[in-house]
């Protein structure tokens, strides 16, 4: 995508501890904020509708999945809405943190809600 692998890793970095304190104030936030946050701590310009997005909140996910057995990218969602974007359910079904297959929009609300509840409780211990 144009990023160096070490500009790569600080932008994962930045989105992490930006998100991290977001799950610490038990908030959500939204892609636009998140991209500025990111630009804000690195100096490296990512946009909400940029290829490389996915892949930079793909490796949030995968590294708070790991860490804290949650996927922090629940907070992130569509600009004055209340959905994460599709990509968040298919990482969480790829780490096994959500059943596979086919998801009505009922599943997909309950999971998000009980899934960002777990995110605060995992952050909340850092308060």
């Amino acid at each position: 995508f144009g990023y160096t692998p070490e500009d790569w890793q600080r932008m994962v970095a930045e989105g992490t501890a930006f998100l991290a304190g977001i799950a610490r104030a038990e908030q959500s936030t939204d892609y636009t904020a998140l991209c500025q946050a990111i630009e804000a701590g690195t100096g490296l310009t990512i946009e909400p509708h940029d290829h490389a997005l996915p892949h930079v909140l793909g490796d949030i996910a995968k590294g708070s999945h790991r860490d804290r057995g949650v996927v922090l990218t629940a907070l992130v969602l569509y600009r004055g809405g209340s959905e994460a974007g599709s990509g968040f359910y298919e990482i969480c079904q790829d780490l096994g943190a959500l059943r596979t297959g086919n998801l009505s929009p009922m599943d997909k609300t309950i999971f998000q809600a009980e899934h960002t509840q777990a995110v605060f409780e995992a952050y909340r211990k850092d308060s």
